[in-house]
């Protein structure tokens, strides 16, 4: 399923009549989002500064929000908000799989509880 803006777009279709949960076949099919005026209010498109103040939208007729692009140029991973470190060094040992960056040894421990996994496969 791809949600667009809140509205599902595209999903897996089956058998329309068929009472079973698992109808064939499955096909990927444009559903709501993806058709009509909502396609439109489901999409950025976004341009040059130059090009959003000299009326690009109304030029090419666009049903799209159309915004500005601005302050890019300098941008670095720095000023990512969630994904900014760059470590120094990465190393991997062949023989025990140990990872370790910038010097500091990592581990990930296995999870015990998982929200929204088999507990609500329904199909």
């Amino acid at each position: 399923m791809v949600l667009k803006a809140g509205v599902i777009s595209y999903g897996i279709m089956g058998d329309a009549s068929s009472s079973l949960p698992t109808p064939e076949p499955r096909l990927m099919k444009d559903l709501y989002g993806s058709l009509g005026k909502s396609c439109g209010k489901s999409n950025i498109a976004f341009v040059s500064a130059y090009a959003y103040e000299h009326g690009i939208k109304e030029k090419l007729g666009l049903d799209k929000i159309v915004l500005p692009v601005k302050n890019t140029r300098n941008l670095t991973k720095r000023d990512m908000k969630w994904n900014d470190y760059t470590p120094k060094t990465i190393k991997i040992d062949p023989q025990s799989f140990v990872v370790t960056i910038d010097g500091e040894e990592i581990t990930c421990e296995p999870v015990e509880r998982i929200s929204l996994a088999q507990r609500y496969y329904l199909f």
